[in-house]
This record gives C-alpha cells, sequence and structure tokens, in this order.
C-alpha cells in the first residue's frame, strides 16, 4: 500500500514538473502552495518567488480588482468553474490569454485544494481576431462592390432604355430596309448589354456569397 502511495507520487511530480501546461496549486484563501516551472515562466516570475503569495499578486490591480474575493467565496461554496478563458494583466506590462482547468483535491492533511491548470492560448486568440478583422474586411469590400456596381448598372441602364426605346419608336417609321436594320442592330446592341449588366450583378451576388461561405468554413475549421 504505501509502495503505491509512493509510486502515484512520483508519477504526479514527474507530470508536474514535465508539464508543458502552467499548474498551480491553491488553498481556500487564495495563496499559492505549488507551482511548476511552466507556471513561473508563464507569469515571468522564478516558481519560488511565487511559493505563500496570493495568485493575484502578479496581476495588475486595477484590471483584476475583485478576483481574490471571488476565488475565496466560489472556494466556499465549491463552485469554482471547471473551464473557463481568462484574460490575464500581467504586472510585467504582458497580457496573456489562457483557457484555465480547476478541480478540488485534498492535501495530504485532508484539507481542500483546487488545482488549476493554464494553457497559453494567446497565439489562437490573435489568430482569430486576425481573421474576424479580415471577415470584416471582406464584407466592407463586398458591400462596397455591391454598391458600386448597382450605382453603376442604374447609371448605365437609365440611358440605355431610352435609346432602347427610342429605337424602337424610330423602327416604325424607318424610310428603307436600310435604315431599319441599323436600328435593329442598336436594338441587339442594347439587348446584349443589358443581358451583360444582369450577368455582372448576378456574379457580384454569388461571389460575395461565396465569401461569406469560406469566411463561415473557415471559422468552422479553425
Amino acid at each position: 500500500m504505501q509502495n503505491d502511495i509512493i509510486q502515484r507520487e512520483k508519477k504526479f511530480y514527474t507530470l508536474w514538473e514535465n508539464s508543458m501546461d502552467a499548474m498551480r496549486l491553491t488553498d481556500s484563501t487564495g495563496v499559492i502552495m505549488m507551482v511548476n516551472e511552466a507556471y513561473g515562466k508563464l507569469f515571468g516570475v522564478p516558481p519560488e518567488d511565487l511559493i505563500g503569495k496570493h495568485f493575484t499578486t502578479f496581476l495588475k490591480e486595477e484590471m483584476h480588482t475583485g478576483s481574490l474575493s471571488r476565488y475565496r467565496e466560489k472556494f466556499q461554496q465549491r463552485q469554482i468553474p471547471l473551464y473557463k478563458e481568462s484574460l490575464l494583466h500581467l504586472t510585467n506590462g504582458e497580457t496573456v490569454w489562457v483557457n484555465i482547468l480547476s478541480r478540488f483535491m485534498e492535501n495530504d492533511e485532508g484539507e481542500p485544494m483546487v488545482l488549476s491548470i493554464f494553457r497559453d492560448i494567446t497565439e489562437l486568440k490573435r489568430r482569430e481576431a486576425e481573421l474576424q478583422e479580415a471577415k470584416e474586411k471582406a464584407e466592407a469590400m463586398n458591400h462596397l462592390k455591391s454598391t458600386f456596381l448597382a450605382n453603376m448598372s442604374h447609371e448605365l441602364r437609365t440611358p440605355l432604355i431610352n435609346i432602347m426605346g427610342y429605337a424602337e419608336i424610330l423602327i416604325d417609321d424607318a424610310v428603307d430596309d436600310s435604315s431599319a436594320e441599323m436600328l435593329n442592330s442598336i436594338l441587339r446592341g442594347g439587348e446584349r448589354l443589358r443581358d451583360t449588366l444582369n450577368s455582372i450583378l448576378d456574379l457580384s451576388n454569388l461571389e460575395s456569397s461565396r465569401t461569406d461561405m469560406l469566411l463561415l468554413l473557415v471559422i468552422l475549421i479553425k
């Protein structure tokens, strides 16, 4: 039995010290009882300098007001969130996005503690922000293009309709076949131009929908 306990402790400490994720043990008051090397690197502070201090010590107070009191209250109620994302504002001026997994456990004396595991997701958040910015730019460009094409269509359609209308009227009064053929040529050219305008607008709408679908697909895949 004793050997099993020793083996479990060895496995725990091996995992603790070699983990790429930052790990922290805190008591009911929010005092740090234990951290691993990854946690020290995350905060830019030697692990030994963190032991015995409140976990908010190396966070900007003005950005994390009430964090400690909320932790103590949730600890007493056993309602520490199992998972959350948080933006940490460090006293060294850096900001770090992390997701945090937490669970209650007991120390050797049977006292409750909270084990929290932090994973740095700053780069992921940066890419998400870039993707959102690209999406907004694409939407703005599509709106601008659609507005331009709609205006262009209106500006071209109005004189085109007039030209085609007058051509139809003049055909009835054509003095000879040559004149009628020229007027028919004007009408055929006008119809082709009208069809071209419709095709351009249809293509614009299709590209706009395709852009939205591609952006949505990228977001879902990510």
